[in-house]
């Protein structure tokens, strides 16, 4: 495993350092207001997730790369979770960016800086089910179809540019246990999926 995320970072650093410095570009759209909190949250782990875990699974695929790690002598449960791995990396930096963006936005505008826990983690759960969905579909089928799964995002990115405010609204009023239920529904849900992936490729 510590050999599959080495390769990964000799060959992808410029990616890894590329979906850094985009999502802490996008992370200061809340200067155009707070509404806009939700879709840096959301699209900050999106583009760090789309340059490293997605051109990965790019590369491979076009280079045959995929085909050649699976003759190996490494365990193939191994290749499927580095990509696993990778994406909860993509999604607690992006989220960190995020909300560091949002911090310095309000601290050079001179305004109070909230930072909305439940917000975080309605993100982390939805980027989770995003990403488990991506790498099971790269996984089942190859990239030319798991290609079209990130306009789910766009999809969303665009609901929350126009209900942001109304979003976080829903999220604040909701029981605690509809968060422990989700998260817990995630966690599953990465599991068993990326299971029947590795099955498969076995």
């Amino acid at each position: 495993m510590i050999y599959l995320l080495r390769k990964n970072w000799l060959l992808y650093k410029k990616n890894i350092v590329l979906g850094v410095l985009f999502a802490t570009f996008f992370s200061i759209i809340t200067i155009d207001g707070a509404k806009y909190y939700t879709v840096s949250l959301m699209m900050c782990p999106s583009l760090m997730f789309s340059w490293t875990v997605g051109k990965i699974c790019y590369m491979e695929d076009s280079n045959a790369t995929r085909q050649f790690l699976l003759s190996l002598p490494v365990s193939k449960k191994d290749i499927i979770n580095e990509k696993n791995i990778l994406s909860f990396f993509c999604i607690l930096v992006g989220i960190l960016i995020a909300n560091v963006g949002s911090i310095l936005v309000g601290v050079a505008r001179d305004q109070s800086v909230h930072i909305d826990w439940r917000i975080n983690i309605i993100m982390i759960i939805f980027l989770m089910f995003y990403n488990t969905i991506y790498i099971f579909i790269y996984y089942w089928y190859d990239y030319s179809k798991v290609r079209f799964v990130p306009y789910i995002i766009l999809v969303f990115m665009f609901i929350f540019f126009k209900f942001g405010n109304e979003t976080i609204t829903v999220v604040n009023n909701a029981p605690n246990i509809i968060f422990i239920g989700f998260l817990v529904c995630a966690l599953f849900l990465n599991y068993f999926v990326l299971r029947i992936a590795i099955k498969r490729e076995l």
